[in-house]
């Protein structure tokens, strides 16, 4: 056989050749799964970060009835959920991944369903006679007015109570390696006096 000018023979390179190929396609069949456990984690790292900063949030937002007239309280009754959308591989050519953020909040500081919250109030003209109220949502901007004096804290009147505490659960939702993965958190809030 006749070697090249490097000292090999057409059957070495091609062998060469075949076995370097060989190698190649075992490397990239292994490097999706090693990708694939990257991205799963970097997804893990950022679903525990969102439950994180959202249950702080949860424990942190001041909770008073002008809060409950908002469109946008996130300590109201029920469950609530929106959807973030992160990059978390850094390629412009990947869709950002969402994640969809759950949370619960429970209390007996709402009534009917969260129909109704409990308050005490204090009437005007009668401050003194204190009386702990479950009032329809509909109401509560009269009872949460400050440009007339008038705020009612939430929760039973001091003597008819302690102030319920509130259940919040939170659950991130994302895309695991075939299927929805979740993490979860709970905490219970205890408020420090009325109103707070």
């Amino acid at each position: 056989m006749r070697r090249n000018e490097f000292g090999f023979n057409l059957v070495e390179v091609i062998i060469a050749a075949a076995i370097l190929a060989f190698g190649l396609l075992a490397i990239f069949q292994l490097f999706p799964e090693s990708y694939s456990e990257i991205n799963y984690a970097a997804r893990k790292s950022r679903a525990v970060y969102l439950a994180r900063d959202l249950m702080e949030k949860l424990k942190t937002e001041p909770l008073d009835g002008k809060c409950f007239i908002r469109n946008d309280c996130i300590l109201d009754h029920g469950e609530h959920a929106d959807t973030v959308y992160i990059d978390v591989d850094g390629d412009p050519q990947t869709e950002p991944a969402p994640f969809v953020r759950r949370w619960v909040i429970e209390s007996e500081l709402f009534q009917n369903n969260g129909q109704k919250v409990v308050v005490c109030h204090s009437p005007p003209g009668n401050p003194d006679n204190l009386q702990t109220l479950s009032i329809s949502r509909n109401a509560l901007p009269a009872h949460v007015d400050e440009s007339i004096g008038h705020v009612d804290p939430l929760g039973p009147c001091p003597g008819d109570g302690p102030v319920p505490p509130m259940y919040i659960e939170v659950i991130v939702e994302w895309r695991g390696r075939s299927q929805m993965q979740e993490y979860r958190l709970n905490t219970v809030r205890t408020p420090y006096k009325l109103g707070t």
